[in-house]
């Protein structure tokens, strides 16, 4: 008897601790990983947007949260398909499909925001450049082929 007991205790704690060890990693993945893009706080943090954007918190909450698509999902089935505008009705013939390619994957707007402001910034810092370096080129005191002559 006192074997069969022991037994089944030890089923007991074995269970609770794999079903504690599976929460504990469910709640890692939802502290350090976006439900809805995939990016994970390390790679969004690596971005260094700054304190103008929204935190890793902040994009999971805001940008990302994950009841707005399913309340947008929810809006489209209840609208009439012939008032869809073009995004709605490219969700709706993704959803149709089974396909998920209208979801974003490692990327939001603040995201794409953010670089194409720091790519117009390199870009303007490039032309700044050039045009600083052509000032100086052009101010050197006579240049190739000016010499006078008559």
């Amino acid at each position: 008897g006192i074997v069969l007991i022991n037994v089944i205790t030890g089923l007991m704690v074995d269970t609770f601790s794999s079903i504690r060890e599976e929460e504990a990693t469910r709640n890692h993945i939802q502290k350090t990983q976006c439900f809805v893009c995939g990016i994970d706080r390390a790679a969004y943090e690596d971005l260094s947007m700054g304190k103008k954007y929204s935190s890793f918190a902040q994009h999971q909450q805001l940008e990302h949260d994950p009841w707005l698509y399913v309340y947008f999902l929810v809006y489209l089935r209840q609208k009439d398909r012939t008032l869809y505008n073009g995004i709605e009705s490219y969700v709706s013939e993704q959803v149709d499909k089974k396909s998920l390619d209208w979801i974003p994957t490692q990327d939001s707007y603040g995201i794409q925001h953010f670089k194409q402001r720091e790519e117009a910034r390199r870009q303007n810092s490039f032309l700044e450049s050039a045009h600083d370096q052509g000032a100086k080129d052009g101010a050197g005191g006579g240049g190739a082929g000016g010499g006078g002559g008559a």
